[in-house]
């Protein structure tokens, strides 16, 4: 029978395999392993998210659900430490003999049906499993939707026979998330499992007789409702019986909690099989005794053999007397006793037997056809009954009810009970893929936000993380980065990074290596057991990619861990798995580019790394003297953004800090050794801007050779007033949304209405929320003084935790809409009127053109409209309304969008997208729909908001401490011609800063329709400046820098031609007389050793078609001296 059940379970799973090997599994089925099935799906996430809205209190409930999971996880570790001990104590004394057996009271006990449970049990066993795995992912669901983390989707799985369940979220939101946030998310798994414990125990108790009560009654003890026919009490114990007691222990009867009549019947069965020991009180034997020679006892003979049925081999309860042969009948007859003084005549004994089998049991019962009690003897193995016979506490009121449905209800709800119990202890426990572990690094660290970056390498080629994270500032430099690389390199551009299993398989296609160096590598490093992708990354320009697989070089983890303090100093915490994933990767980055080194001897190697997480290939490859020219470009340091999140002084304190205790204080001291380690290593130090330049001198301790400036894959129209089209389209759905939100507060002429916005993470102070806030009520002040007939609605998008949309926001959109589908029918109606008349002849009268039964309909829409209340300032219900910053600013500045204020606010606490049911537009057609985009950031080291907004004609303001705003100041005469205002935050005081961003949005009130037409024309042309045609020229000059450095021979000072030029340029132009034109950019961009470099102002094969007829007047840029070039490389 074994090996049939074996044979079908293997056809099952080959079945499986071989249809997803022929690609005919249903949609959302797939095999992730020979024994690894899981089905998806995406239908609940609308479900999830509507229960985590609609209940109150959740925040609160997952906040205890922390404090449990806490006790839980110490829980688990002592009842893990117990049954180590015990088992520890008893190892070598528990032994299984053919004559005799032995058992151990576990602390925990293996569940496993057909074994330690009834094979009948299957059904509740896989439905309970299910049940708790469900909610226990549906509390990891609704708790990350309260936290604004995205579900991807949702499932079940089966994993060789273990059923479960899985919720898949949105690992960069997860990993963006708040730490509390986090732990709330992780923890709620283990609360679901625990509240589901609590209930089922209640259930058990009482509620579940008093949820069937119409239906089912007490049954007064346990009644029978199946027999096995494999039982002996086949047939003799007739179903609808009532067993009052078994072995003497009452099941009518309720003394105390916990023990109701199917708890007892499970207890005295199922306590121990062992067979003496059991028996707490023995029998009276009167009578002569006969001799033991019925007491040859076996397997078959548990109580004896003899030739008489009735004769069974009996001992002294003290175990003093010799064995003896007795009447079972007879002995059972006779009253219970503890000792021989209990009996008034004979001796109290009790069945002998060392087996399970041997046990004897006394059943006292009440069959269907009586009233009167009757016996039943059974001999057997109590555990063999208990699966044999099942039992119900509820007898059903009439005979057309289902005697076993409170057994089997109650059966399924303690086996709930049970892996409840089993997944809120077990799950908590500090273990690897378990929630425990996270638990405990969440307490230990606390996380960045930022994820490995990536690095660079081969002929000319370049590395980086390859994820899903695309609103990643980093991530976006270097995706739109690869077309101009690729059209530049071709094949021998290669990026490297993790190996995410979950997106691979759909945005990289497997290829072949074409080159034997690379082929030759990835086999060194594959043969030892690492896992290596390479393929296509399926965007623009597809370059090639080398994904490792993390996870199975974590083996190496504490070897490579050792080698980093020795060759570099540099620490690392055992539980920063952010670390930890870069030190890998760093590792792996290394030994790829040793082994292409090794085998390719005729091409240099140019490796590029962004940001700490990939620094510690950059330290290994000068630790290690490898024979590649190396570049390291940081974003943003590290402590920088520790430093400004904190509020402090940053700028003007920026000489004074003791690096290394800020960073030890912040608890982030081992990356901040990688990436200053990283930044001395490398031959060529990159920042992306020069006020990242200037914070990375004195925080990182080296100057940057130079300044990578961030681009975008500008896309150009081929006529002028494509994008102003696209603006008006954009404005106008942006305009249906304002009626409706200010409905019956609509007192302001659209044409007289601009939209301002600003738009970013939820960084209050970083991004420049305040002082945005600030200006826009100064400006309020200054519109409403000047009785200005232009109105500002003023947009905040920064997504917050939130709810869902108040109620009046939808009503507002809701109630235009209505009214426009009213005016439609009613215009059509007019319009079929006017035809109708005319062809007759008669020229309309106004009075018939609209009916009364028109007129009625419209003021039914005319009076919907109206309402008490204030327009509202923000569109979602916020989860902390009262501690809000942004919007306790807006009360302090009363920005309430009362009908005199000129300033309407609008504070929409989430990104957008063409799905939003209020707004409907994505991030692009907003912008291109705003007039203008306001970004004070006080701490950016580039900005590609305002970039954004520049490539789509949009005005931006801007400020000197951003990069983007650095960039333009340091390039553009007169900035502000071009729709480019720099709010100084730098020499400014905060209050001056606000003043002039508020004259800044002032003056910009009051240009006419037609200036800022123009001006918006000005603005999309220097669109030019920040094309990666342009931009990655500074690519190309800190890739010949470091070759420079790195083979010095190689060069000689006739490459350097040019530079001589470039220094005759001094000082600014004039501001043109014209309209400006088109930008002409040469090798002035950088402002640091690189811009010594003389190279072509347009990447190779890379010219738009109509520039050499473009005879507009060029924007003039500013000039300036390049700083020589020192070919050396700093090292710590």
């Amino acid at each position: 029978m074994s090996y049939g059940w074996l044979l079908a379970f293997a056809g099952v799973w080959a079945a499986i395999n071989i249809a997803s090997r022929l690609r005919i599994l249903p949609y959302g089925l797939e095999v992730l392993s020979p024994l690894h099935l899981r089905l998806s799906t995406t239908a609940f996430n609308n479900v999830i998210a509507k229960l985590s809205g609609q209940v109150p209190l959740l925040e609160a409930f997952y906040r205890v659900g922390i404090i449990v999971s806490l006790c839980s996880m110490i829980l688990g570790i002592m009842l893990l430490l117990a049954a180590t001990i015990q088992i520890a104590v008893h190892l070598g004394v528990v032994y299984v003999t053919d004559t005799t057996e032995a058992t151990l009271p576990l602390v925990l006990r293996p569940v496993i049906p057909g074994i330690t449970l009834p094979t009948a049990h299957l059904v509740h066993y896989v439905v309970a499993l299910l049940l708790c795995a469900g909610v226990h992912e549906l509390g990891h669901a609704i708790a990350a939707v309260r936290a604004n983390v995205r579900i991807r989707r949702a499932g079940v799985f089966l994993a060789v026979v273990w059923p479960g369940a899985f919720v898949e979220l949105d690992q960069r939101q997860l990993d963006r998330a708040a730490v509390g946030a986090r732990l709330r998310i992780v923890c709620a798994g283990v609360w679901h499992n625990a509240v589901t414990a609590v209930v089922a125990w209640l259930l058990v108790h009482g509620g579940l007789g008093m949820m069937l009560w119409p239906g089912w009654v007490s049954a007064e003890g346990a009644m029978v409702v199946s027999v096995s026919s494999d039982s002996p009490l086949y047939g003799r114990l007739p179903l609808r019986s009532v067993v009052l007691e078994i072995d003497d222990v009452k099941l009518n009867i309720i003394d105390r909690v916990g023990t109701t009549p199917l708890a007892r019947w499970t207890t005295v069965l199922t306590a121990t099989t062992s067979s003496r020991d059991t028996y707490i009180r023995g029998f009276c034997a009167a009578g002569n005794l006969d001799d033991g020679l019925c007491c040859e006892m076996s397997s078959l003979f548990p109580l004896g053999e003899s030739p008489d049925t009735h004769l069974f081999c009996f001992d002294a309860f003290n175990a003093s007397a010799a064995l003896r042969c007795l009447d079972l009948h007879d002995v059972f007859e006779h009253p219970r006793c503890q000792s021989d003084a209990d009996c008034a005549e004979g001796l109290c004994v009790l069945p002998s037997s060392p087996f399970s089998s041997g046990r004897v049991l006394r059943i006292l019962h009440r069959t269907p056809s009586s009233s009167e009690p009757a016996t039943l003897v059974y001999v057997g193995s109590p555990t063999d009954l208990w699966h044999h016979v099942q039992v119900s506490a509820l007898r059903p009121r009439w005979s057309w009810l289902p005697i076993s449905l409170p057994a089997q209800l109650e059966t399924l709800v303690q086996y709930v009970f049970a892996f409840s119990m089993a997944f809120c202890v077990l799950n908590s426990l500090p273990a690897y893929h378990l929630d425990g572990i996270h638990m405990l690094r969440l307490m230990s660290w606390t996380y960045s936000v930022l994820r490995l970056a990536g690095l660079i390498w081969h002929p000319y080629s370049n590395n980086l993380k390859h994820n899903n994270d695309q609103e990643c500032g980093i991530y976006t430099v270097i995706k739109t980065k690869v077309p101009v690389t690729v059209q530049e390199y071709g094949d021998r551009y290669h990026l490297t990074g993790p190996w995410n299993r979950f997106s691979a398989h759909v945005e990289v296609e497997e290829i072949e290596p074409e080159s034997p160096a690379i082929e030759a590598a990835i086999r060194t490093i594959t043969e030892q057991g690492i896992q290596v992708l390479y393929g296509r990354w399926l965007i623009d320009g597809a370059p090639r990619v080398v994904l490792f697989d993390i996870g199975s070089a974590a083996y190496k983890l504490d070897e490579w861990k050792g080698d980093l303090w020795r060759v570099a100093g540099i620490p690392s915490p055992p539980h920063d798995i952010e670390t930890n994933d870069a030190i890998i990767l760093g590792y792996l980055n290394a030994w790829l580019l040793d082994e292409v080194a090794k085998n390719d001897t005729e091409h240099a190697i140019i490796a590029q790394f962004h940001e700490w997480q990939a620094g510690i290939g950059a330290v290994l490859c000068n630790k290690r003297k490898l024979d590649v020219a190396t570049i390291f470009t940081t974003h943003a340091t590290l402590l920088g953004r520790y430093l400004c999140a904190g509020n402090v002084d940053f700028y003007n304190n920026l000489r004074h800090f003791n690096v290394d205790e800020e960073a030890g204080k912040r608890g982030i001291y081992h990356r901040y050794c990688i990436e200053r380690a990283a930044t001395h290593c490398v031959d060529v130090f990159t920042t992306v801007s020069n006020i990242t330049a200037y914070e990375a001198e004195f925080l990182l301790k080296r100057k940057p050779d130079g300044v990578l400036p961030n681009g975008l894959n500008v896309v150009k129209f081929s006529a002028t007033h494509e994008f102003q089209n696209l603006h008006q389209v954009a404005k106008e759905r942006i305009n249906h949304f304002v009626r409706g939100h200010f409905y019956g507060h609509y007192n302001f002429d659209m044409e007289k209405t601009l939209y301002f916005f600003t738009a970013g993470r939820y960084e209050y102070r970083n991004k420049g929320i305040d002082m945005y806030i600030e200006s826009l009520a100064r400006l309020n002040s200054r519109l409403k003084a000047c009785n200005s007939p232009v109105t500002v609605v003023a947009f905040i998008i920064a997504p917050a935790k939130v709810n869902s949309f108040t109620v009046e926001t939808l009503k507002g959109q809701a109630l235009i809409k209505q009214l426009e589908g009213s005016v439609e029918d009613v215009s059509a109606r007019i319009g079929k009127r006017i035809f109708e008349m005319a062809a007759r002849g008669h020229e309309p009268q106004a009075e018939d053109l609209l009916t009364e039964q028109d007129r009625i309909l419209l003021k039914r829409r005319v009076f919907a409209l109206k309402r008490d209340s204030l327009p509202p300032i923000v569109t979602h219900n916020m989860v902390d309304d009262h501690e809000d910053p942004v919007l306790g600013q807006l009360r302090a500045v009363r920005l309430f969008n009362n009908d005199d204020d000129r300033v309407k606010v609008v504070f929409h606490p989430e990104f957008l997208n063409a799905n939003n049911p209020v707004m409907g537009l994505d991030y692009e057609e907003f912008i291109r729909g705003t007039h203008l985009g306001v970004f004070p950031s006080w701490y950016e080291p580039w900005g590609y908001t305002p970039a954004e907004c520049t490539v789509m004609g949009v005005p931006s303001v801007t400020t000197n401490l951003s990069g983007f705003g650095c960039f333009m100041e340091d390039n553009i005469v007169n900035p502000e011609d071009y729709g480019i205002y720099i709010v100084d935050r730098r020499l400014k005081s905060a209050d001056e800063s606000m003043d002039q961003l508020a004259g800044f949005m002032f003056d910009f009130c009051q240009k006419t329709r037609r200036q800022r037409i123009n001006q918006r024309n000005r603005t999309e042309r220097l669109s030019d400046i920040l094309d990666w045609k342009r931009m990655g020229i500074e690519y190309m000059k800190a890739r010949q820098c470091a070759l420079r450095r790195c083979y010095p021979d190689a060069f000689d000072d006739a490459d350097f031609s040019g530079e001589n030029e470039a220094e005759d340029h001094h000082g600014k132009l004039s501001r043109p007389q014209s309209i400006p034109g088109t930008p002409r950019m040469g090798d002035d961009l950088a402002t640091y050793d690189l811009a010594a470099l003389s190279i072509s102002s347009e990447l190779p094969g890379i010219k738009d078609q109509d520039e050499d007829n473009d005879l507009r007047p060029p924007i003039l840029l500013k000039m300036k001296s390049p700083l020589s070039m020192t070919p050396t490389i700093q090292t710590p």
